[in-house]
């Protein structure tokens, strides 16, 4: 099973959860300590567009146990203690350009 990330530029080798990195964009300190990942490409990727960040091909750690919030996808987004990036790709321009303006419009940026 392939897993994705989508979120801000990371310059090391793991995604990390936001009480190390400082970073989460939810302010939700209920999952702090934990990374999402998915197994739709899609998905992360249009939350890579909504930060202007990139797109992930991890190696989650394991448990990966579902995510409770997920609801427009039951099955498809997980949490994980951190996840170790596999590959990295930026979001084409023309990505950002097909999703940004629905993103924006949702209030996703």
């Amino acid at each position: 099973m392939t897993y994705w990330h989508g979120g801000p530029r990371i310059a090391g080798d793991w995604v990390l959860p936001p009480y190390l990195t400082g970073k989460c964009r939810s302010g939700d300190s209920d999952f702090d300590h934990v990374v999402f990942v998915t197994t739709v490409r899609s998905l992360a990727l249009n939350y890579a567009i909504s930060c202007g960040g990139w797109l992930y091909e991890v190696n989650p750690t394991l448990p990966v146990v579902p995510d409770p919030g997920t609801t427009l996808l039951p099955g498809a987004a997980f949490m994980c203690e951190s996840a170790f990036i596999l590959r990295r790709f930026r979001p084409s321009r023309k990505d950002v350009a097909e999703r940004l303006p629905l993103l924006t419009a949702l209030g996703a940026r």
